[in-house]
């Protein structure tokens, strides 16, 4: 089923779908402030996202959301009857792309930045260890 074929407001709510969604690092990934790094006991438990998943999730939807941009234009020369609807939808995706890009972005980033507190605050090996 191509984008033409389907009517306006079945592509319409499934896009304002993934942009209202708008990126799962962006609410659900978190990285310690830095001013905690310091009053860290070692060997405490850390409590933030070391995990690359949901910006790797986020990743594969903006990419999804690009490609689907990307094919909007190169279609765009034979649109027929549906050339305001491919223009919507065309800025949707796109929207879509940028949000969950820059979801993944700061995802990656607060996975990074706990990475480095855990290894900051990690129990030093004493000398018979």
């Amino acid at each position: 089923m191509s984008v033409s074929s389907t009517p306006l407001s079945i592509n319409a709510v499934v896009i304002a779908a993934c942009v209202s969604l708008g990126g799962c690092s962006l609410f659900m990934s978190g990285a310690p402030p830095k001013q905690d790094w310091e009053r860290r006991q070692p060997g405490q438990p850390v409590s933030c996202t070391q995990s690359p998943n949901l910006p790797i999730l986020d990743t594969v939807v903006a990419g999804g959301s690009a490609a689907l941009a990307g094919g909007l234009i190169v279609a765009g020369g034979d649109c027929g009857d549906v050339c305001g609807a491919q223009g919507a939808i065309f800025l949707m995706a796109g929207a879509a792309a940028l949000i969950w890009g820059l979801s993944a972005w700061g995802g990656f980033s607060d996975v990074d930045t706990c990475k480095e507190y855990e290894a900051a605050t990690r129990p030093k090996p004493g000398p018979f260890q």
